[in-house]
């Protein structure tokens, strides 16, 4: 009966264990940063902790002792104690920014302060959970003498329970019940495990609980260490390998938590299998170690092989479909690692005869082996040598595990044993010696660039495999110039500098600036290719302008967009750059800012969602300097209606005076102030309008007069109130509030639907009329004439939401405009033309470059400006040079029917009614022309 309860208790021990550390990581994120060096340092902390749990455990003194009772006295500390962790985290978070904050200037010294604080909150539950397992290896051990069986179930059921804890505890329990309510369910289970431990302890154990033994330990025989050492670079392999496993896999996958929960429980399953499959083996096999060498180079073989087999552009679209592709790629190395980690056990066993002693320096062996493994493999190898080169070098150290059993008298005696190890040998040798490194990632990646190429009208120019990400810049050309880059972070288009990203990147300023005109100071939240920072350093009143992003490489390669002397953000004297995690700068800065914007990742990508919470928006707005303003990005079209309603909601709960605004598409805009006043006079408003930078920028950008900034407006506090009705925020207790659910507004109806009814220009002109915020905040003087420029931003935002409209649907708003307004950006953008394709064509022509494109794209330019004769010619020239589509025709009869005076008009409808011009005319052409001679 025990022999089968203590199994079944460590599986449920597992799934508690794995619930507290997603939880304590998270809280730590918030507590100490996302970043990359906080991160790892928070791991090292808590594998620290783990390591001293297996030193400590292997320093039992030998002979009979309650260790039932012991284990469950460490469950009822880990439950405890960690519940109580998860609780006071976030109220520690203003004490803790206060010892490393003011060594943030001194990098190495605020790291190690990190680290040092860490450890000493993770140290009471991590040492704890560090000594469960040699303390229930003991346990067991004096019912089963078999040590590798009992090592191998008990690994192997416990690392099982954690595969349960990691896709319950984020599909499940995280939505259901929130951060706490998850800590509490982990908290019951360790204390309910503790409660059955003493039962069992009371009824099946007699004697007095093991002490530690304070004496000097025995010293290790030489086949002990060698063996130990092989168990330390084990870890070392398996925690780099999911390193760089993971990294490689989000080049194809969506990076949210839910990915990250199935990648992490296929690598637990492969080992808890392993486990067991290694604790069969040496039930089975008299002398399972003479099997090590071979399974280690068979891992090796294995680790290459289906890196190399690795599907081309995967096709996923479900959690199943990232299930099947993380088990294609990591489960089998996974589930050899378990068994080798088992048939370590049973070697070690041999060379030292207590049995806690010898779990628990394989433990520390293997932990401190994994601690070391993430941060040598992330910080150093992966950023050196980059991804595939890392899986030949981790692969090839799986034959030190072969030489090192091996040494250690661990090797092959019968013929099958011989012949299984030296044909893994050969195996590995020549899948390492024969791995063509440099060229594998890149026929990999092909796909996931292609798919981002639009036809061919873009190439990949740089890449680099970074501390967090790997970066791809696609170059967009036109007319053999360049017009727009976009950059690729893990195989994620995460920003682009096209016209529609520009629109909306830029006015997370303008906007901002033109009710704050008299800011000072600014803050900008992640820096992408850099369009908003351009906007701000273009913003001549700003004196101090602070860029933080959590990305060192990200900043460093921004020199691909702006490679001309002098254009570059980031050379701005004014601009002060901070690689650290946006949240945590917040925390920590004594800085206040007129103004604050931010364009974090995508909100559903990992660690990501504690920067669109309630809590993290109350800190924007409390660093906001009095009067301040503060903008943020809400991108709809990768969110559900009601994610986008819960962080509405959030910024609301933050922010009393919140509104919402369009900013491209389905790319929109929150704001929200700290008691602002408004600019007060038109005059104030309208001064970026005649700056000489930002002037010609705002035009380019669609937004021509101060009227149309206006326009942009679709809510106040009370219409987005309405909007949310009784959706809950999202809070760092509730982060799952913001679904993992993939959505992609293309293939969404309903959730597009939805975002289209928000749209509506009536409803929002409506807002503007009688919204008490527009009333404190928009002059006087330009309410009335923005209300007719609600109509107008309806076609912009046409405009910017699709790519290709056809030119009927289209052609009488541009009669519309060309006739009754001064706009010309956009007319030009509704016939498919923008300011950037623009200047690539003008380029071109300058360089001699006259073909049917060039002169296309220029007669669109001029017909936007008005100089119909110059359209006429260049349309004229475009068919000369083979353009002869409708599109040619109708725009160049359209261009001779505005160059002309009433008369000639008539003449032409004439000629046309006639046919002999109308041969290449569509039908449509000949009405739409009447309609408009009709509207003169």
């Amino acid at each position: 009966m025990i022999a089968a309860a203590l199994p079944l208790i460590f599986f449920f021990s597992g799934v508690s264990a794995l619930l507290f550390e997603n939880l304590w990581f998270y809280q730590a994120g918030i507590t100490f940063g996302n970043s990359v060096w906080a991160s790892s340092l928070v791991l090292a902390g808590f594998m620290g902790g783990l390591a001293l749990g297996n030193a400590l455990a292997a320093r039992l003194k030998p002979g009979g002792f309650r260790a039932i009772r012991v284990y469950a006295l460490l469950e009822v500390a880990i439950g405890v104690v960690g519940l109580a962790l998860v609780i006071a985290l976030p109220l520690l978070t203003s004490l803790l920014t206060d010892i490393v904050g003011p060594a943030l200037s001194v990098p190495w010294l605020a790291n190690l302060l990190r680290l040092v604080c860490a450890f000493l909150l993770l140290m009471v539950p991590s040492t704890a959970m560090g000594a469960t397992f040699p303390v229930m290896v003991s346990a067991l051990y004096q019912r089963d003498p078999r040590f590798g069986s009992v090592l191998g179930r008990l690994y192997g059921w416990n690392t099982l329970g954690a595969v349960l804890g990691a896709v319950a505890g984020h599909m499940v329990l995280l939505e259901a019940v929130g951060v706490r309510g998850t800590a509490f369910v982990a908290a019951g289970i360790s204390v309910s495990v503790a409660a059955l431990g003493f039962a069992l302890s009371r009824r099946f154990e007699s004697g007095e609980l093991q002490t530690l033994d304070v004496g000097p330990a025995a010293k290790l025989s030489k086949p002990a260490l060698g063996l130990l050492v092989a168990a330390g670079v084990a870890g070392f392999i398996l925690l780099g390998l999911e390193v760089v496993w993971f990294r490689f896999l989000l080049h194809f996958l969506f990076g949210s938590s839910g990915t990250f929960a199935i990648l992490l429980a296929v690598v637990l399953a492969g080992i808890g299998l392993g486990g067991l499959a290694g604790a069969g083996i040496a039930a089975l096999h008299s002398r399972p170690e003479r099997l090590l060498p071979g399974a280690a180079l068979l891992t090796g073989a294995l680790c290459v092989t289906l890196y190399l087999l690795f599907p081309s552009g995967p096709n996923v679209r479900t959690w199943t479909d990232t299930a099947t592709l993380a088990l294609s790629l990591m489960f089998p190395v996974a589930l050899l690692s378990g068994v080798l980690f088992t048939l370590l056990g049973s070697a070690i066993k041999r060379e030292e005869d207590r049995e806690t002693r010898a779990a628990g320096l394989l433990t520390l062996a293997n932990t401190t082996g994994a601690m070391l493994g993430p941060l040598i493999v992330g910080f150093a190898l992966l950023p050196a040598i980059g991804i595939d080169r890392c899986v030949q070098l981790l692969a090839g150290l799986y034959a030190v595990i072969g030489g090192l059993t091996w040494a250690s008298g661990a090797r092959p005696k019968r013929l099958a044993e011989s012949v299984f190890t030296y044909g893994a040998g050969v195996f590995l040798v020549l899948v390492v010696a024969l791995f063509p490194a440099g060229d594998v990632l890149e026929r990999h990646l092909r796909p996931v660039v292609d798919q981002h190429a639009g036809e061919g009208a873009a190439r990949p120019v740089a890449m680099r495999e970074g501390l967090t990400e790997t970066i791809i810049y696609m170059e967009e050309s036109a007319f053999g110039e360049p017009i727009a880059y976009r950059m690729l972070t893990n195989g994620y288009s995460m920003s682009s500098t096209d016209f529609r990203s520009q629109r909306y990147m830029k006015l997370f300023v303008y906007l901002p600036m033109a009710l704050h005109p008299d800011a000072k100071t600014a803050l900008l939240i992640s820096y992408g290719v850099g369009s908003t920072a351009k906007a701000l350093t273009n913003s001549a009143g700003l004196e101090t302008i602070d860029v933080v992003d959590i990305s060192r490489d990200v900043l460093e390669m921004n020199d691909i967009v702006y490679s001309e002397k002098g254009t570059l953000p980031l050379d701005d004297p004014r601009v002060q750059a901070h690689i650290e995690d946006g949240r945590y700068f917040l925390e920590t800065t004594e800085k206040r800012f007129d103004f604050i914007t931010g364009e974090p990742p995508p909100p559903k990508m990992a660690g990501v969602v504690g920067l669109y919470t309630r809590e993290y928006f109350s800190l924007i707005r409390d660093r906001l300097s009095e009067g301040g303003i503060a903008s943020y990005w809400l991108p709809v079209h990768q969110l559900d209606p009601s994610d986008s309603k819960a962080i509405i909601r959030a910024f609301c709960d933050a922010f009393d005076d919140c509104t919402l605004w369009r900013g491209a598409g389905l790319d929109w805009i929150l704001l929200g102030t700290r008691n602002a006043a408004g600019p007060g006079t038109a005059a104030r408003f309208s001064r970026q309008w005649s700056d000489p930078v930002v002037g010609p920028e705002l035009v380019a950008l669609g937004i021509e007069t101060p009227e149309q900034l206006g326009a942009l407006f679709m809510r106040d506090a009370e219409g987005l109130r309405d909007l949310a009705g009784d959706t809950d925020p999202v809070t760092d207790d509730r982060p799952k509030r913001l679904s993992d659910r993939p959505f992609d507004v293309a293939t969404n109806r309903a959730g597009f639907d939805t975002y289209v009814s928000w749209l509506e220009w009536s409803s929002s002109r409506a807002g503007f009329e009688r919204s008490a915020w527009i009333a404190r905040m928009w002059p006087d003087e330009l309410i009335v004439p923005t209300l007719g420029q609600f109509p107008t931003e309806s076609w912009a935002t046409l405009a910017t939401l699709s790519k290709t409209r056809p030119l009927q649907s289209v052609m009488m708003t541009v009669h519309k405009l060309l006739a009754g307004s001064k706009l010309t950006t956009l007319p030009l953008w509704l016939l498919g033309s923008d300011f950037l394709r623009q200047a690539a064509a003008q380029r071109a022509f300058e360089k001699g470059t006259l073909n049917a494109d060039v002169h296309w794209e220029l007669a669109l330019g001029a017909l936007a400006k008005r100089d119909y004769d110059r359209a006429y010619e260049l349309f004229g020239r475009a068919a000369e040079g083979g353009a002869q589509s409708s599109r040619v025709s109708a725009l160049t009869v359209y261009s001779l029917f505005m160059a002309s005076d009433r008369a000639g008009k008539e003449q032409l409808l004439a000629s046309l009614a006639g046919g002999r011009m109308a041969q290449n005319l569509k039908p449509w052409v000949l009405q739409f022309l009447n309609q408009a001679v009709r509207m003169r």
